[in-house]
């Protein structure tokens, strides 16, 4: 599955606005909105997820209903609003679009929209919705997953800016962690998460895929078949190190790659159970508990580690369920609690981590970029949304950075070096008149990767 467009009229700052994602179609599905505080970055993908959200609440039954357009949420003076989503979805699911205006390349795309007619002193507003194409679609995948135990279903997240680790609760609760339709899906808004079905998820998958090694540990510990020969304690342990080895951890073997992939420091993550019962990371080569970490390791640790819980779940029979599962996940604010280090790491990483799915994220910084090529992006300006030619515009900066460092050339002669005079001018007044036809975009760009190459050049 990959998210094709968003339409959004009269919702929150938005009077209309659409967008076609071309990253639905990119080897490298990654959108990123930029702009600063109240430019509708949240707005868009809070509303996205709203609607994404009429697909898995039509999975759990087909009478259910997704979240709905709030009164709170239209424009002031609005009597109405809708909202219209178009997904893209595997082709041997066959033609669900009944639109007779659709592209050819349109054959297997889904639509569905939303309306709410807003609450006044005369009439009580109400919500309606045209999900046809949905309908369809929904008993499809179903159908499929019976006929097919290797085909999987989408996964869809959303996390808010709003996210953060209190504690790492690993207390066994018995709350069915592994219900693929019931926990791989928020059904209800969100406005903030702690990852307690992360941890609660680790704790369960953690246990079952050591119950091998755990079964030989009874045996031994057990009186009557206690072991009383060297021969038989090495037996034990040459057992205990095959299943060890041999053992299906494939969600364990899963999140700890997944987790490599993107922060690299983290090289491990395992439960301890003595002297106390705590999660513990190998952090740059030593071992050291889990709420040590830094915030933003924990909460990064924790986020990467629900986006494979739920592609587990989803994917029940792959035993590489990161590298073949496909959707849509939102994030907020991506650059939240990042510094300069990670920035321009987390989506390259987050890609390769997950190479199916397609992310949307929202920044206000635009080093987010630095270490992306030819990635879809968006400038959020006074609730209107700007599509810079990144590719373009970084040549004609590397451009300039040639000019304005080869000006300063240290293979300079000192003798030419003394006289301000003898350096030609011409490339610094090429550079003050380019730089005077850039908007005020171009122009943070252009002083963010100036400064990036002075720090790197020192």
């Amino acid at each position: 599955m990959r998210l094709h467009s968003l339409e959004l009229r009269q919702i929150q700052l938005f009077k209309t606005i659409k967008i076609d994602f071309a990253s639905a179609q990119a080897t490298q599905p990654i959108t990123v909105f930029l702009g600063e505080q109240q430019s509708g970055k949240t707005a868009l993908l809070k509303h996205l997820f709203h609607g994404l959200s009429w697909f898995t609440a039509r999975l759990k039954d087909i009478r259910s209903a997704g979240i709905v357009i709030s009164d709170a949420d239209m424009r002031i003076n609005a009597g109405q609003a809708t909202m219209s989503i178009t997904i893209s979805h595997p082709a041997e699911l066959g033609t669900v679009s009944n639109d007779q205006h659709a592209a050819a390349d349109a054959e297997q795309q889904c639509t569905w929209k939303i309306r709410k007619i807003k609450t006044t002193n005369s009439h009580i507003g109400v919500n309606r919705v045209e999900t046809a194409d949905l309908d369809l679609l929904v008993p499809r995948y179903q159908k499929q997953l019976e006929q097919d135990p290797q085909f999987a279903l989408p996964c869809i997240a959303y996390y808010p800016t709003q996210r953060f680790v209190n504690e790492a609760n690993l207390q066994a609760k018995n709350t069915s962690a592994l219900s693929p339709v019931h926990q791989a899906y928020d059904l209800s808004p969100v406005h903030f998460t702690t990852f307690t079905k992360f941890f609660d998820w680790l704790r369960e998958i953690y246990d079952l895929e050591n119950a091998q090694s755990a079964q030989l540990l009874r045996e031994y510990f057990n009186p009557q078949t206690r072991f009383h020969t060297q021969e038989q304690l090495d037996d034990v342990f040459s057992q205990l190190e095959q299943a060890h080895r041999l053992s299906a951890q494939r969600c364990m073997n899963s999140l700890r790659t997944a987790i490599q992939h993107v922060l690299p420091d983290i090289q491990d993550i395992w439960i301890e159970f003595q002297p106390q019962l705590q999660l513990m990371v190998n952090y740059q080569g030593q071992a050291m508990p889990f709420m040590q970490l830094s915030l933003s390791y924990r909460t990064w640790l924790a986020l990467v580690g629900d986006v494979v819980r739920r592609v587990c779940l989803l994917n029940p029979q792959s035993l590489y369920p990161c590298l073949e599962t496909d959707g849509i996940v939102l994030i907020d604010d991506i650059d939240t609690q990042l510094d300069s280090k990670h920035r321009p790491y987390i989506l390259p990483h987050l890609h390769k981590a997950f190479p199916l799915l397609q992310f949307i994220v929202s920044s206000s910084q635009h080093d987010i970029l630095d270490e992306l090529d030819d990635v879809e992006c968006y400038q959020l300006s006074e609730q209107h949304l700007i599509k810079p030619q990144l590719t373009a515009h970084q040549q004609q900066l590397d451009i300039l950075y040639q000019q304005l460092f080869s000006t300063h050339s240290p293979e300079t002669s000192p003798h030419e070096s003394t006289s301000v005079a003898s350096i030609s001018t011409s490339p610094l007044d090429d550079i003050l008149t380019l730089t005077e036809q850039l908007n005020e975009q171009e122009r943070q760009l252009l002083l963010t990767h100036i400064q990036k190459q002075a720090n790197h050049d020192l």
